[in-house]
């Protein structure tokens, strides 16, 4: 047994390789290992996996270490509960609306990084997308390799009609 990329412990059995989350790493994510897929799961769902900070840093921080994961031939990006992501968490949308110019920059390239992270993966990303994807969630979707999504899904950039 050992600790793995992702803070991940890992305890090896006969020809599988079972993986436990270390609760305290991740806030916002559920990881864990199907065969040769590590599925990772927002994991916000009384908040329909909104985004805010903590959820952008851990799934960049995740997306850039993954070809680091020995035994992994792909990612599965899903959400837990009824919506794959609602975008940005309302919390975080109120303060941009009171934050200066350098602020709002820099939480912009929080979320550029995320993108940027999961579209230069160098393992193929499966968007397994469980319900309706809004705004960054919708471009979280559109840097996936490969997009399946039930049929209640529903894709959207609301920010369009804001202006």
């Amino acid at each position: 047994m050992g600790i793995g990329p992702f803070g991940i412990i890992e305890k090896q059995i006969p020809e599988r390789s079972i993986l436990f989350l270390v609760m305290s790493q991740y806030a916002t994510l559920e990881i864990h290992q199907e065969n040769k897929s590590l599925v990772v799961s927002l994991n916000r769902p009384e908040l329909h996996n909104a985004f805010d900070q903590r959820m952008i840093t851990e799934l960049t921080e995740v997306f850039r270490a993954v070809d680091k994961r020995q035994g992994v031939r792909s990612v599965v990006l899903t959400g837990q509960g009824s919506t794959f992501c609602a975008g940005a968490d309302l919390s975080m949308m109120k303060a941009a609306a009171e934050s200066d110019f350098e602020q709002n920059v820099a939480e912009g390239e929080l979320i550029f990084n995320l993108m940027m992270a999961v579209d230069r993966c160098a393992l193929p990303v499966v968007g397994r997308i469980n319900g309706s994807a809004i705004g960054g969630g919708a471009g979280l979707v559109s840097c996936c390799d490969i997009v399946v999504a039930v049929d209640r899904a529903r894709f959207s950039f609301s920010e369009a009609r804001l202006g």
